[in-house]
């Protein structure tokens, strides 16, 4: 028998600072519009665990060899308690932890991953082998799963540039007006917020019932000797993806979108393209993460392939092969610009 365990600890923070919280924008040399930023911001997503613990044993029984395993995996992650001071654009801010205490579902996931592999000797003389496999994997999210729900994010929004000049500014020496006055949104060269949310983090809602994405993997092969230290193998794998993450606007339907046509430069044929309608410019997105039905997202992946293996003298190793492989991908979720 054996077994163990593994664990990952770690925190993901990220700082962002930009000079003035803008960047200005020219063409030809001429001041145009300015990109304003939320800066400074303060990111502090943390992994708190990622624990795993296993056991697995092989069993013999004449001429089928049996491994099987179990291994039961726990995530847990968090956002630290997030402030940053005031910028150019934005006021003083200050958010809670975010963990599954204040989000239910958002982390904290407890999972079991069975795994199960069989080695057939065809002709009981170690030569010949048939092998099949089937395990459960857990999909890796580390911080990635929190990204939604970190009220800390750096977000940006293009704004005019009042009163600028309209020749092109100087490379050498500032040119009067080439470089924006004003200590905020509607001050002197800045141009007013079109805005009002900017910097804050969507309205979102969690499925209190959301789980961990997660693959189920088969492998099924058999392998020959040709000569002492030479094998030929063939092997088919396959990879299903399960329970994605997916999110939901509720503001803006499918219906909010009118189809029309457009013709295909290439070759003159048409082609369906789709137009917001002007009632749901602007609107506040009304958002709620779940997991995806395998109807609506579904990721596999299969793949055939045959390679050689020679162990030759003074440790020599040489292999080769080939791989005949489909990568499936549906996306049937969307509902945003369906184009």
């Amino acid at each position: 028998v054996k077994f163990g365990f593994s664990d990952d600890t770690g925190f993901a923070f990220l700082n962002n600072i930009a000079n003035g919280d803008a960047y200005y924008n020219y063409l030809n040399g001429v001041p145009s519009t300015i990109t304003a930023y939320n800066t400074p911001t303060y990111s502090k997503p943390r992994l708190k665990a990622d624990l795993g613990l296993y056991a697995m044993d092989t069993w013999h029984f004449k001429r089928v060899a049996i491994t099987a395993g179990l291994r039961w995996e726990y995530y847990a992650g968090q956002i630290d308690a997030e402030s940053a001071p005031a910028g150019r654009f934005v006021g003083a801010r200050n958010f809670p932890q975010v963990d599954c205490g204040t989000v239910k579902g958002l982390g904290c996931f407890k999972n079991w991953s069975p795994r199960l592999g069989i080695i057939y000797d065809v002709f009981g003389n170690h030569k010949t082998a048939i092998k099949a496999g089937i395990g459960k994997y857990n999909t890796p999210i580390v911080t990635g799963i929190l990204n939604n729900f970190n009220p800390m994010f750096t977000a940006t929004q293009s704004i005019p540039w009042v009163n600028a000049p309209t020749t092109a500014c100087e490379t050498k020496g500032a040119t009067p007006g080439c470089i924006p006055s004003g200590s905020g949104f509607g001050d002197q060269n800045i141009g007013p917020n079109p805005n009002p949310r900017f910097g804050q983090v969507n309205n979102i809602s969690l499925d209190p019932n959301f789980h961990r994405e997660y693959q189920w993997q088969y492998a099924l092969g058999i392998q020959q000797e040709l000569m002492r230290g030479v094998t030929l193998n063939f092997g088919w794998n396959r990879t299903s993806d399960y329970q994605q993450i997916y999110v939901q606007n509720s503001a803006v339907p499918f219906s909010a979108y009118t189809p029309f046509q457009i013709t295909n430069p290439l070759d003159g044929t048409p082609v369906t393209v789709y137009n917001l309608q002007p009632a749901y410019f602007g609107l506040v997105p009304i958002l709620h993460q779940t997991n995806a039905p395998q109807s609506l997202r579904a990721n596999s992946y299969n793949g055939f392939e045959t390679s050689v293996n020679a162990r030759l003298r003074h440790g020599i190793f040489v292999a080769g092969g080939w791989t005949l492989e489909k990568q499936t991908d549906k996306d049937c979720d969307m509902n945003a610009n369906p184009s």
